[in-house]
């Protein structure tokens, strides 16, 4: 890696590595945790493919504004189970941040039965941050900087209590049907 960034101009190795701030901020930038994507077509793939990008856009800004970086955990990268997709480590409890996005502008999304039990659980230091427009042909710096610019994410703080008082609204659109015992 340092034989590659000795070719930029302004690099030093010594005493420490330091480099023009442009080859700084995009080593540094989430863009360069993606691998490459793998070529899917199905509406399925695609919807996965759009929560990921929300997912990425949610984790770049959460960085961005943290003054420790590092204190911000992409956790559904390792396991979908826990009903959220990013810690904020920085407070204690840990701000969740559930993430969803959509190639639509509207912020309607679905909330899986865990994702609604886990926000019932943490209440305020539970939020949604809902990413519209979308568009998978765009190349992502540019497009997080376009999205940033129109106010998204939506954040969604406390969604529960956000029902409760009629601001938002839930509607049931699946049911578990099955045989009495």
């Amino acid at each position: 890696m340092v034989g590659l960034l000795s070719r930029w101009p302004k690099f030093q190795s010594r005493p420490k590595v330091v480099g023009p701030s442009s080859v700084v901020n995009e080593l540094t930038a989430v863009w360069a945790l993606r691998g490459p994507e793998e070529g899917e077509s199905s509406w399925l793939s695609h919807r996965r493919r759009v929560g990921n990008r929300a997912e990425l856009y949610s984790f770049q800004r959460e960085r961005s504004e943290a003054q420790d970086p590092s204190a911000i955990a992409w956790v559904s990268k390792d396991s979908d189970r826990l009903g959220w997709d990013i810690e904020d480590r920085t407070k204690t409890p840990y701000r969740r941040i559930e993430v969803k996005g959509s190639g639509g502008e509207s912020p309607v999304f679905f909330l899986s039965e865990n994702e609604w039990r886990q926000a019932s659980i943490h209440g305020a230091n539970y939020e949604v941050q809902f990413w519209g427009n979308i568009d998978l042909h765009r190349e992502e710096p540019s497009e997080y900087a376009s999205l940033r610019a129109v106010g998204f994410p939506i954040v969604v703080s406390n969604i529960c209590d956000k029902i409760a008082s009629g601001e938002w609204v839930a509607t049931p659109v699946q049911w578990r049907i099955a045989p009495t015992p």
